[in-house]
């Protein structure tokens, strides 16, 4: 296949991939803007697994909530503002995303993780180390908690009621209900938010029966809090919490979670509240359909706001994209000369008429004048009776001597210029008026040597 039909091909597919997320949701057999999302824990899902009611609960407060389809990158772009990851997260975050969390946390911002059973421990653990403070994780094992005093049937749903007045996002809390939540591991002390009762315990072999080891009894962490001014690491916040089910649309209204969870955007947000400082939901790492136009969307624009975000890639990408767009426009063709083969001879036609017609209609002069200065030499040494053959210096003193009217300085310059042009020293392409120059130069010295 040409190569310029190889480029259409990549421009029609570049086109119609860049335009498709924005186009097809306007065709009218699309229903995407009038269907939910029904995945979980996504802020426009009004099922009981949606966080709807927890976004329009953040709205009535005043704050403004934006979802996250992209990267993490683009929190650079708003400073001091709160992120939530609210999971299980199942897609992996990349270094440069943690890192840019890394600054955003760092400069201000505050930071909600809410998983369990997802990715976010990876996320963990590649934050804290840039933080430079001890990682927590999740045990990614089922909290139990009796239901009765004989201590003979467990829930996975746990009533935390040990909170940590510390903390001002605990203040009025009284009850917290979980539904198969985890637990946290390696939470210093001063950072415990909440903790389950001395009756619960961790199914850590999930065998849903109690066997130590290696099941781990006791209170255990479900909430941990960092406030980084206080560990001189930054001025942000961090609150983890081992259960994003108490954010869900079937759990929030249960006891005390929706207070829970509007005090702990309070405190993360340190009473910055308004467009300036939105509330930005993680919605990229949910668990979308690859085909969704909320999942290619977010990939492109990922891609986008990863390269320009990069403090790496931010110089680099202008240039790049510049040697790109010039490497792929058309350039223009300069045709090549044509081999006697490849010459087509009419009627009539000889095969030095044809390739000068070819060249000139190309615009190819320089081939034109090396074509016409061989037959120049040609008919000057037939004319001037040339028996050594064509020489510069024989055929100026034969023409000069044939016809004294002819001026030897001339007639040299016009054979200096065709030599370098022949041997290529000059360039071939010239304009049509040096062309007719030469070739009436041409002209005349041989009507003056016959």
């Amino acid at each position: 296949m040409p190569r310029s039909k190889i480029k259409t091909a990549i421009y029609i597919v570049v086109f119609v991939v860049a335009w498709l997320p924005l186009l097809l949701p306007l065709l009218p057999s699309s229903t995407v803007m009038n269907t939910p999302i029904w995945v979980d824990f996504s802020i426009y899902n009004p099922a009981f697994n949606g966080c709807e009611q927890f976004r329009l609960y953040l709205n009535s407060k005043g704050y403004e909530v934006k979802p996250l389809l992209s990267s993490l990158s683009v929190l650079s772009r708003y400073p001091n503002s709160t992120c939530l990851i609210l999971g299980p997260s199942m897609i992996y975050y990349n270094p440069v995303e943690v890192s840019e969390l890394a600054n955003f946390v760092r400069g201000g911002g505050g930071l909600l993780i809410a998983d369990d059973f997802g990715t976010a421990e990876t996320l963990l653990l590649q934050l804290f180390f840039l933080l430079g403070i001890p990682a927590p994780s999740f045990t990614k094992h089922i909290l139990y908690e009796p239901t009765d005093a004989n201590l003979t049937s467990w829930t996975p749903s746990p009533l935390i009621t040990n909170f940590n007045g510390n903390y001002t996002f605990t203040q009025g809390v009284n009850q917290v209900l979980l539904n198969y939540a985890c637990t946290l591991l390696n939470v210093p002390y001063g950072n415990v938010a909440a903790t389950s009762s001395i009756l619960s315990w961790s199914d850590m072999d999930d065998n849903k029966a109690i066997d130590v080891p290696p099941d781990i009894t006791g209170p255990q962490t479900v909430i941990a809090a960092y406030d980084l001014s206080e560990m001189g690491v930054g001025s942000g916040r961090i609150v983890i919490v081992s259960d994003p089910s108490i954010f869900n649309d079937d759990m929030i209204n249960r006891v005390d979670n929706l207070v829970l969870a509007g005090n702990i955007i309070d405190w993360l947000a340190q009473g910055r509240v308004g467009s300036d400082y939105p509330v930005i939901v993680d919605e990229a790492h949910l668990s979308l359909p690859a085909t969704s136009y909320a999942r290619i969307f977010g990939y492109m624009m990922g891609y986008v706001n990863w390269a320009s975000s990069s403090w790496l890639l931010a110089p680099i990408y202008p240039v790049l994209l510049v040697y790109t767009v010039w490497r792929w426009l058309p350039r223009e063709k300069k045709p090549e000369p044509l081999s006697p083969t490849e010459v087509f001879m009419r009627r009539g036609k000889t095969f030095f008429s044809e390739k000068m017609m070819w060249y000139t209609q190309h615009q190819l002069y320089g081939n034109a004048v090396k074509l016409l200065y061989r037959r120049l030499k040609r008919e000057l040494v037939r004319q001037l009776g040339l028996k050594e053959g064509f020489s510069v210096d024989a055929a100026v003193k034969a023409a000069v001597s044939k016809n004294p009217a002819i001026k030897e300085k001339d007639v040299r310059r016009l054979f200096d210029l065709c030599e370098e042009i022949s041997a290529e020293r000059k360039p071939l392409y010239m304009n049509k008026n040096e062309f007719l120059n030469i070739f009436f130069q041409m002209q005349r010295l041989l009507e003056s040597v016959r």
